[in-house]
This record gives C-alpha cells, sequence and structure tokens, in this order.
C-alpha cells in the first residue's frame, strides 16, 4: 500500500500500478536530471539494483524489492561516466589564456567508447557559445556478478501443475561477465536459459526456473551458476518447494439439489467432520430462499444437500458444531438448527426473543450450545434459554465468533461500529474481561481455542495470540504477509504448535501457515477457490485440510511437517 494524495486535499492509502508509477518515473527523472546522457536501460538498472529486498515480494517482481530513492542517487548511474571541470568560470586578458582542468571518473562505466562534449559559454560575440567535441575511451575493467536473492521458495504447488519464478544475475562490474554453466541438483527445478551466457557491465540478466512436483512431498535443491566473476565465480541459489495433491469441488457440485442453472451456494462459511468421517459444510449465496444455500455432507464420493424443502428453517447457514451425540448444530440466518441424521429442528426469534442473525456457535461440555446471536451470547442447554450481555465498551457489539476454553471461559470476537469495535472479550459465567489494545486491532472476527490453550484471535490488520499470561501481536510490521483489511477467516491446528489460517481480504485471500520454531508466518497462494479467498479451515488430518471458500472448496493433500 501506497500512501498519496487525493482530490480533495486528502490522502489515503491505495495499491496497484497507479500509484507506484509516479514514484518510478520520478527517481527515473532525478537519475536523468543528475547524469543527462545516461541511457534510459543505465537508469532502468540502476533503479533494480538499489531497492531494499523484501521477503515477501520474492519471486512478485524482478527486483524481489521496494523502490529505493535515496539508494539509487546514492549508488550513482550504473554505466555512466562522471565528467567535471574545474574551474567552472574563470576570465582570459588579452593574449592570455585560461586553462581547464577535465577529469573523467570511469569507476561506473563499462569498457568503450563514449562521445560527447563540452559547452563553453562566453561573452564573445563571435562565439558567444562554443562546443568541444570530447571522445572517451574506457579499457580494462573488472567482472562482477551477484544473484538479487540467494534463496526461493515456491511454496505449495498442485501436481500436474508448475511455478516459475526468475533469478536475477547482476554485473556491477565494468567489463562483460560470461556465465560459462548452470547446474541444478534437483530434477523437479528446471530452466529454459543455456550456457555460455554473456552479461554487459552494469547489467542484469534474468535466468527463470520452473518447479513441476510429481508427488506429495517436499522438495529442495541448489542452482550453482559458474562464471568468470572475479568477485563470485560460483553463485549457489537454495531452492525449495511442495508438491500437493489439490482437489477442487465447484459451487454448482457442492450444492446441486434441483435442475436451475442457478441452484448452488456461494459462501462455504463453515467444514466440520463428524466421527464416521462424513465432512459437513455450512453455505449461503446470494440467491434467495429456498433455491439456495443450506448444509452440505459429502460422503467420500458424492454431496447431497438439506435446505427448506427437507426441513431447514432458512438456507444461509453461518456456523457449525458437533455435539456429544455427533448431532449437528447450526448457526443460522434466523437462529439456530439441529440436524439429527433424520429430521431438523429449528429455534428462532418467536421461540426466544434474543435469537437473531447468528454468526458463531460452540459447544460445551459435550451439550450446551453457545451462541452467538448478533448483539449477544446466548446459552441453550437442549430446554432452556439464557442471555448474556457483553459490556459496551468503546463502540456498540457485534459478535462474530465464539469459542469456549477448556477452563470453560466463553470468548467472543466482537467488530463493527465507529470506533471499530470492541475486541474480544472473555466471559468467565459471572465476569467480563474485555481486550482491546492488545490486539492487532478492535476488529475482531475469529477466534479458536489451540489445543495447548492458546487463544487465537484474527483481525482486520493482523492476528494476536493470547497464551494465559502475555498477548503477541503479529502484523505486516512483524512480518505478516497479507494486504489487508482481513474480513473472514479461520484458524486451523496441526501438530508441534503449528498453525494454518484460512482467510479472504476482499477480492483476495489464500492460506497462511505459522511456524513456532521459526516464528515465521508463510503464505501459500495455491487456492482455486474464486479469487483465493477462503473462509475457513478443517483439519480432517495433520497432512489433509478442507479449505472453504468463495464459490467452492478446496481439499489440501500436503507432505508431513
Amino acid at each position: 500500500l501506497i500512501v498519496s494524495c487525493l482530490p480533495g486535499n486528502t490522502y489515503d492509502y491505495w495499491s496497484g500500478t497507479s500509484m507506484a508509477t509516479p514514484h518510478v518515473t520520478g527517481v527515473a527523472a532525478l537519475l536523468k536530471n543528475r547524469n543527462p546522457n545516461v541511457s534510459g536501460m543505465s537508469i532502468k538498472e540502476t533503479i533494480l539494483n538499489s531497492v531494499d529486498l523484501i521477503d515477501s515480494m520474492q519471486g512478485k517482481c524482478l527486483s524481489n524489492g521496494r523502490l529505493n530513492a535515496l539508494k539509487a542517487l546514492q549508488s550513482g548511474v550504473a554505466g555512466a561516466l562522471s565528467i567535471t571541470v574545474t574551474p567552472q568560470s574563470g576570465s582570459v586578458q588579452p593574449g592570455q589564456n585560461q586553462v581547464f582542468t577535465v577529469t573523467v571518473d570511469a569507476n561506473a562505466a563499462g569498457g568503450g567508447t563514449y562521445n560527447t562534449s563540452l559547452s563553453l559559454t562566453t561573452n564573445d560575440p563571435a562565439k558567444a557559445t562554443m562546443l568541444i567535441p570530447v571522445t572517451i575511451t574506457v579499457t580494462g575493467g573488472y567482472r562482477r556478478l551477484s544473484a538479487a536473492l540467494l534463496t526461493y521458495d515456491y511454496g505449495m504447488v498442485a501436481n500436474g501443475g508448475s511455478k516459475y519464478k526468475t533469478i536475477r544475475l547482476t554485473n556491477r562490474g565494468s567489463s562483460t561477465t560470461t556465465i560459462s554453466a548452470i547446474n541444478i541438483s534437483d530434477s523437479h527445478f528446471t530452466t529454459t536459459t543455456s550456457a555460455p551466457l554473456n552479461v554487459p557491465a552494469y547489467c542484469s540478466v534474468y535466468v527463470p526456473l520452473t518447479y513441476t512436483p510429481t508427488a506429495v512431498s517436499n522438495n529442495s535443491g541448489t542452482v550453482t551458476i559458474q562464471s568468470n566473476a572475479q568477485d563470485n565465480p560460483n553463485i549457489v541459489v537454495s531452492l525449495s518447494a511442495m508438491g500437493v495433491n489439490i482437489t477442487h469441488y465447484d459451487r454448482s457440485v457442492i450444492a446441486k439439489y434441483g435442475n436451475t442453472g442457478y441452484d448452488y451456494a456461494d459462501y462455504m462459511w463453515d467444514i466440520v467432520g463428524d466421527s464416521s468421517g462424513l465432512i459437513w459444510v455450512a453455505t449461503s449465496s446470494w440467491g434467495a430462499d429456498p433455491e439456495y444455500g443450506g448444509l452440505c455432507k459429502f460422503n467420500g464420493t458424492s454431496w447431497t444437500n438439506y435446505r427448506i424443502n427437507n426441513g431447514l428453517e432458512t438456507n444461509i447457514i453461518n456456523g457449525l458444531a458437533l455435539d456429544s451425540s455427533n448431532n449437528i448444530w447450526m448457526a443460522t440466518g434466523w437462529g439456530l438448527s439441529k440436524y439429527n441424521r433424520s429430521q431438523f429442528a429449528n429455534w428462532d426469534w418467536l421461540d426466544y426473543y434474543d435469537l437473531t442473525y447468528s454468526k458463531g456457535i460452540a459447544i460445551q461440555n459435550g451439550s450446551i450450545i453457545w451462541l452467538a446471536s448478533s448483539r449477544e451470547l446466548v446459552r441453550f442447554d437442549g430446554t432452556n434459554w439464557t442471555t448474556y450481555h457483553p459490556p459496551t465498551g468503546p463502540d456498540y457489539v457485534a459478535i462474530d465468533d465464539v469459542a469456549v476454553d477448556a477452563a470453560g471461559n466463553k470468548w467472543i470476537a466482537t467488530y463493527g461500529g465507529s470506533a471499530g469495535g470492541n475486541g474480544v472479550m472473555k466471559f468467565d459465567g459471572s465476569n467480563w474481561t474485555m481486550y482491546l489494545t492488545e490486539l492487532a486491532d478492535a476488529n475482531a472476527h475469529d477466534i479458536s481455542i489451540a489445543p495447548n490453550g492458546d487463544v487465537w484471535v484474527l483481525s482486520e490488520t493482523g492476528v494476536s495470540k493470547f497464551d494465559g499470561v502475555n498477548w503477541t501481536v503479529y502484523n505486516s510490521d512483524s512480518g505478516l504477509p497479507w494486504e489487508g483489511p482481513i474480513f473472514y477467516g479461520e484458524f486451523g491446528f496441526g501438530p508441534n504448535g503449528v498453525v494454518w489460517l484460512a482467510y479472504g481480504e476482499g477480492w483476495a485471500g489464500g492460506l497462511m501457515k505459522f511456524d513456532p520454531s521459526t516464528g515465521k508466518w508463510t503464505k501459500y497462494d495455491c487456492l482455486q477457490v474464486a479469487y483465493g479467498i477462503a473462509f475457513c479451515v478443517h483439519m480432517q488430518s495433520p497432512t489433509k485440510l478442507w479449505i472453504g471458500g468463495f464459490m467452492g472448496i478446496d481439499v489440501l493433500e500436503i507432505p508431513s511437517y
């Protein structure tokens, strides 16, 4: 995101080439002003060679980094001669002469012949301006070679597909460097570039490397660039990638009920798996009841979906939970529903006045239902209803999710309002505790309890973790690889403290993994759901992830980790 001025004497953060191009053009103009005779190619190389390398931009642009105007100006224009004349002015008496010293700095220039001229302005009416042609021949030089990055991670790549990245090799020396060999240690990585390959002075070449998986496995290797460079004759670049299987289920397959062309679901809000191996999906759609959305079931082979025609009160299903008897409980657009594998039971505001549009659901001790119902926390034990009103805080409360920890505390994620939501609240049965400033921001959309008891919170600008004592915030400043804001998402938990996050940020999204051993997040852009927008993740096993998204579901089979 780039901050810039907007009409109306305002500023805002926007993205895209419309914001980036003026900045790059401005730096090019500064370099041209400093060296008017330099070529456009030299200016381009100078800008590319002076970026700040950014991990999250690896493989996404030629430079793998962010524009830095100061570094570009301080580095000097690649391939340019620097010519200075002293003194800058003087006077010549009749019969006398004036000596001007011309100094040529060729440290930044490649070998070859350069033609330019010196302009002398005088008060002589006959020769007000004198142009003195100058030819400069630069001989010798130094051969250099460097790689923009020495580590490339391809992330997840589906079997049957491929992904490529580009290694940028730059010669910052003043003579041509010749690459004599490109050796790759793992056959899953290939290149179409062959040696010998010349890299002119102060220029770059780009070596494409394609990763093609053949199985569900982790692959790693190196590519060695051999050359006659005097500084780095052998450059070794590390490569890593993960081959995965991805099975995509389109919305028309998941929720096909009748024969109409528009009979499907758009939003796969939640996914759970029962003890018999069945997968259940909460869906809704842009469409109107009774034709769209509903509860969907996958038996390993085929899909079945249940809607108003089958006994549901509404087809807007937002959340799912399983009780100890394997009954399926649903947070719905009208309140609460239950399916006991033979019939549905439904409750709405006519049954209990505080039941409204419900988004999150959790079950305590296998039978107590907790429902995030608009702005209230509702408890149902199968017979009796109880409402708990969260404190108001700095803004009104809209509850997006609810979770119950091992101690029986109820945690709710809140959002909305002009002040930005009320963050996260904990209810111990008697008292409320509000966490606001401890979070990445106050608009919280998902809350999940990890197997070790840690509380994970998804907010619009980051992720927060509570270990029972301290809060830790992960955002773009601490390496969380998203642009935000995030409006949807869910956490999943793997072995050894690994955390998965499926998320959606407007018309984009994806899947991320947190590795506690390194403290780093990794983003994967392999999802096939529409626009990569993900709403939920279900861990059927540590190596089989169900990702519910926009207009479809992806099932990922990944290597052990």
